[in-house]
């Protein structure tokens, strides 16, 4: 019989961690308690209403007793499914600045607000007619300036300030991201599209802030010190005939990059090994023909 309620209890389990992804060990062991209860068979609707008194169940599905009471879903199924239907015509039309509409919180706001799939979706209308109206030269002007694309501008003009955050990181990216590149330029570096991207995203945490004036004297730091990396595994890769390697490798290893850290130490470990150490002697190096 014990193997049996531990049968049982696994079956829930399984069942309560792809409900609540976020279900903790101490409400795992909540749910075991009731199988012991009630000799492996707890009625569905007890495990159901305990585990739905969890904290992490109403992180998962803020909006359900409300959307249960009112009739708009029968079970959580049923609610999974409606916040799909509210995801789907967000990204419809907001695309990747949807990300921010679409969390469980965000999706429950709607439900609880009594904003149908359908009244969202006059909202998006409505707004992208307004945006449509808009001069060109401001459109242009956010994008260009800012970084701020057609589908953060639509998402500003729904929710302002839901959206807001996420256009001062998006202004902050791209000015990073010329501070970055400009720098590097003015030390021999040329980052393309790629290397600048990660180089941005890399950053984020270092200079993710407004003050970019401290910033910038960090980065101009940085930029000289690779320049001076740069020349030395120029040479050494010269040296080896390396037709992989970009002097790039450089900035990268300056802000932390493992693999371009990593290349460069070696590269310089070879080249000890060559020139200078012991296994370089045994093997006729340099030192050996200047008896040195």
């Amino acid at each position: 019989m014990a193997e049996n309620y531990e049968t049982i209890a696994r079956s829930w389990r399984k069942l309560a961690k792809e409900a609540i992804p976020d279900i903790t060990a101490d409400e795992l062991r909540q749910l075991n308690q009731l199988i012991v209860t009630y000799k492996g068979a707890p009625p569905e609707i007890i495990v159901l209403n305990t585990m739905r008194s969890f904290a992490s169940y109403q992180t998962r599905y803020p909006a359900f007793t409300y959307a249960y009471d009112s009739g708009a879903v029968r079970d959580e199924r049923e609610y999974r499914a409606l916040e799909i239907s509210y995801t789907n015509t967000i990204k419809q039309y907001l695309g990747d600045a949807a990300n921010a509409f679409t969390s469980p919180d965000k999706l429950g706001q709607f439900m609880l607000g009594d904003t149908s799939v359908n009244e969202v979706r006059d909202r998006l209308v409505q707004a992208e007619n307004l945006l449509a109206s808009a001069p060109e030269e401001y459109k242009r002007a956010l994008q260009e300036n800012y970084g701020i694309d057609s589908n953060y501008q639509l998402a500003f003009l729904l929710d302002p300030a839901t959206t807001k955050p996420l256009v001062d990181k998006k202004a902050n990216d791209l000015l990073r991201g010329v501070t970055l590149a400009t720098r590097a330029a003015q030390e021999g570096f040329n980052l393309d599209a790629g290397e600048l991207a990660k180089l941005t995203s890399d950053t984020q945490s270092m200079y993710g802030g407004d003050n970019f004036a401290s910033a910038d004297v960090d980065v101009v730091t940085k930029m000289k010190q690779a320049a001076i990396i740069a020349r030395s595994q120029d040479m050494l890769a010269g040296i080896e005939q390396d037709t992989t390697y970009k002097s790039t490798e450089a900035v990268s290893a300056q802000y932390g990059d493992v693999e371009s850290v990593l290349a460069s130490q070696k590269r310089a470990e070879r080249e000890r090994a060559r020139f200078g150490g012991t296994s370089g002697v045994r093997q006729g190096s340099l030192n050996v023909n200047r008896n040195l």
